[in-house]
C-alpha cells in the first residue's frame, strides 16, 4: 500500500477494510466457523492470510485518523504513506456524524480477528464520548467539529449492539 493517495476514513473503511475482512472471513481465515462461513459448500480461495495482513496494514495506516486527532473524534482524511490524518478541507475541520459512528463494525472485527484490542478501542471511543453529548430531542448533531465535540444523528450504532449486546463497553 505504498501510494501517496489521500483518502476518506469512512469510504476506505466501509469499502477497502470491509472488503479484506469479508475475504479473510470467505476464505476461512481465523475462526470464521464460529460465524457460519466453513460448511460442506465452503469455497476454497488464496491463503486467507493474505486479506489479513493486507487489511492489517491498512487498518494501521486508517489508525493515524484517530492517533492524530486530539479528541475521540478522527479526522476524515488520511494520507495513507505517511500514515497522518488531518481534517477535511471543507467546513472549517468539521467530521459527518454518520461518518464517523459507522466505522466501528470494520474496525471491532478488525480487533477480534488479530487479537489486538487497538483499533476497536480507538472506533469506540467515538461511542463513548456520544453517550455523554447533550442532546436535542435524543439526537446529537449532523457535523461535529473535533475540538468542540458538537455532534446531531446517530447512525449505525445497532451494529455496534449486534456485536457486543446493550452496553457500550
Amino acid at each position: 500500500m505504498e501510494c501517496f493517495s489521500q483518502v476518506n476514513l469512512f469510504e476506505t473503511t466501509i469499502r477497502v477494510l470491509g472488503g479484506l475482512l469479508s475475504a479473510y472471513h470467505l476464505s476461512g481465515g481465523g475462526n470464521s466457523g464460529a460465524w457460519g462461513a466453513k460448511g460442506s459448500n465452503h469455497l476454497q480461495g488464496p491463503n486467507p492470510n493474505v486479506y489479513l495482513d493486507n487489511a492489517k496494514d491498512l487498518g494501521d495506516r486508517l489508525m493515524a485518523a484517530f492517533t492524530s486527532s486530539p479528541s475521540p473524534v478522527p479526522f476524515s482524511d488520511v494520507i495513507l504513506q505517511e500514515r497522518s490524518a488531518h481534517t477535511a478541507g471543507f467546513g472549517g475541520g468539521f467530521s459527518s456524524t454518520s461518518e464517523v459512528t459507522t466505522v466501528q463494525m470494520e474496525f471491532w472485527y478488525l480487533s477480534y480477528i488479530t487479537g489486538d484490542p487497538k483499533y476497536a478501542k480507538a472506533a469506540m471511543d467515538v461511542y463513548e464520548h456520544f453517550r455523554g453529548l447533550p442532546k436535542t430531542e435524543g439526537l446529537v448533531p449532523i457535523y461535529i467539529k473535533w475540538v468542540s465535540w458538537q455532534p446531531r444523528s446517530i447512525k449505525y450504532i445497532c451494529f455496534y449492539f449486534l456485536f457486543t449486546g446493550p452496553t457500550l463497553h
